[in-house]
């Protein structure tokens, strides 16, 4: 439990920095290099997919920043992001319910992941179905399989813990 904190710490930053840079391609001058360390900081590490980040958030978002029907950053039902958007009754209150819709952004990705693989592929040449699978397997090999086989915990206290991480994360 005295772990979580430093835990949650490094998710964050591995998701602000190394993958959000990686990302746009500024991490590294080796565009490849950086693009492989993207790949294992995200898929691996984080257990969310690189190339969906990239489709969503470089490509739609940076793309077409705020722009209703086209940036899929703000296509958050029932969030309204937009002035564009149609305006219901709950939107006056979207700043109480924000907090907890924005702590399940990672579960969210996770499922739109699930989704990619059993969709065609996106980019190219690329078997990125391949790269989805085993980053999903590496992640949960190091941090479900290996943690639950060392550390001694109970199911239920490890997927607490998992759980809480993940939305503190979000």
């Amino acid at each position: 439990m005295y772990l979580m904190p430093i835990f949650v710490f490094f998710y964050l930053e591995n998701g602000f920095h190394i993958m959000h840079d990686t990302s746009h391609s500024v991490f590294l001058k080796n565009k490849e290099l950086s693009h492989t360390i993207g790949y294992i900081s995200n898929d691996v590490l984080n257990g969310i997919s690189y190339f969906n980040w990239i489709d969503n958030h470089v490509f739609s978002h940076h793309a077409h920043c705020n722009i209703d029907g086209q940036d899929h950053d703000i296509d958050a039902y029932p969030l309204r992001l937009n002035k564009n958007q149609p305006y219901y009754w709950y939107h006056k209150y979207q700043h109480i319910y924000v907090v907890f819709l924005y702590s399940t952004i990672y579960a969210s990705m996770y499922m739109n992941d699930l989704k990619s693989i059993f969709s065609k592929n996106k980019f190219g040449d690329l078997n990125y179905t391949e790269f989805l699978i085993y980053g999903k397997l590496l992640n949960f090999l190091l941090f479900t399989w290996i943690p639950l086989y060392y550390m001694n915990l109970s199911l239920s206290a490890f997927i607490i813990k998992n759980v809480l991480s993940k939305m503190v994360g979000g």
